[in-house]
């Protein structure tokens, strides 16, 4: 059964940064991730920000039209890919549930700190319900600290 996450953005912090550290610690799952946007133009600006959000770190990845093989781990779409993945991480503004949402084994979707988006992200909230598949949800802390290494 998928497993639906919904993440409570803090208000204080960017989204695109939030969003950038939760593919991070995703990415030391060694899993595929497809992040969704809504448009080409959000995609390209995720893109650019995976790159230079934290220096450090190097997480591979490309837009979903970039014919790279073999395909790295993270890509970043704006419709629903024809590939599978096994997280797919919901960064769009629509009431409509991901489409095929079953196709993945994690799905993340975000809650964030304004309240039309946060209105939006509960009448997703109770479409997984009506789909069968109950939402659990995290702040975005307790999100990432599931990744961390610290004891």
């Amino acid at each position: 059964m998928t497993e639906v996450i919904f993440v409570i953005l803090d208000p204080s912090s960017d989204t695109q940064d939030q969003v950038c550290r939760m593919i991070d610690g995703l990415y030391t799952l060694k899993t595929s991730q497809v992040v969704l946007m809504d448009s080409n133009e959000q995609a390209k600006s995720m893109d650019e920000r995976l790159w230079t959000f934290d220096l450090e770190a190097f997480i591979p990845h490309n837009l979903i039209d970039e014919p790279i093989q073999p395909p790295p781990p993270v890509q970043i779409a704006w419709s629903t890919p024809a590939r599978r993945f096994h997280t797919l991480i919901h960064m769009t503004e629509q009431t409509a549930l991901p489409e095929q949402v079953q196709r993945y084994q994690r799905v993340i979707d975000l809650v964030p700190a304004d309240d039309q988006l946060k209105e939006i992200a509960r009448q997703r909230f109770k479409g997984y319900r009506q789909q069968g598949i109950p939402p659990q949800t995290l702040s975005f802390q307790d999100f990432l600290g599931q990744f961390s290494t610290e004891s």
